[in-house]
């Protein structure tokens, strides 16, 4: 999946890994998250869903293991 662009307050965009299932967030703070072993499902729920910030912060944050990187959506 190519990076998706959102327009949540708090997340600026997402990238999927499907072939490792590794989901990486990039908060508009300039923070980036990988989470690893995202289901698909997960994913294209959170891309349909009403509010990114409120699927992510509900169904992902504290539900998959995580690492906060050391590079911005402008490093990338």
């Amino acid at each position: 999946m190519t990076i998706q662009y959102t327009d949540s307050s708090n997340i600026a965009a997402y990238d999927f890994d499907p072939v490792m299932g590794n989901l990486t967030i990039y908060f508009v703070s300039g923070y980036t998250y990988v989470y690893f072993a995202v289901d698909e499902k997960i994913v294209k729920a959170m891309a349909k869903a009403p509010s990114v910030g409120v699927y992510f912060t509900k169904n992902i944050k504290n539900n998959y293991a995580f690492k906060k990187l050391n590079k911005s959506l402008q490093g990338r």
